[in-house]
This record gives structure tokens, C-alpha cells and sequence, in this order.
């Protein structure tokens, strides 16, 4: 098992590798990724939709998943249940697979 902090360096390299050099990313809440029981998810965007806030600097894209024992890192699909992309990477990698929110009162 790798400590948050640890996690927290695997996805800022992940980043790293990804971004543009004309747009750096970063990590939104570094000390608070979303825990899941073999996982933790960190969202990231640009530094430049950090400091504006504006819908034209930000990077569509889903979060930084780092696994529990530090044998993977992989950016997860934007489109929200996470959830179901995690299940996905647990039925193809044998992990106990998480219960999926309701998207919605009305679906």
C-alpha cells in the first residue's frame, strides 16, 4: 500500500506527462482526492481556469485514479457516474467493484 501523499506525487507525474506545454495543469484539491476502497481519484485542471474561472480555459477531462497499492495510474473518463469507469477497470482487473449513485431522482 502507498500513503496519500505518495499517491499524490504518482498523479501529478501523471499529469505531468499529459499536459500541454502551453497550458499547465494541476491538481484541484491535492489534499482531498475522493476515496474509493482500492483507489483514489484526483481531479486536475488548468492553472489558468484556476486563476480565471473561465469555461474557455477549462480542460474536460476526468480524474487522476491511483490505485491503493500503487500498481497503476490512469485518467478515468469525464463523463460523471466515476463510479461506472471505476467498475469497468475492476471487472477487467479482478477488484471488488462499488456501488453507482443514481444519476438522477427522474432516471
Amino acid at each position: 500500500m502507498i500513503d496519500i501523499s505518495q499517491a499524490r506525487a504518482l498523479a501529478e507525474a501523471r499529469v505531468r506527462e499529459i499536459e500541454d506545454p502551453d497550458t499547465p495543469l494541476v491538481l484541484t484539491d491535492p489534499e482531498s482526492p475522493r476515496e474509493f476502497p482500492w483507489a483514489w481519484a484526483f481531479s486536475y485542471n488548468s492553472a489558468r481556469y484556476l486563476r480565471t474561472n473561465a469555461f474557455t480555459d477549462m480542460v474536460p477531462a476526468g480524474p487522476v485514479i491511483v490505485l491503493k497499492d500503487g500498481s497503476d495510474v490512469w485518467i478515468a473518463n469525464s463523463a460523471p457516474p466515476l463510479e461506472q469507469w471505476l467498475n469497468i477497470y475492476a471487472a477487467q482487473h479482478g477488484l471488488t467493484p462499488l456501488p453507482v449513485p443514481r444519476s438522477s431522482p427522474f432516471s
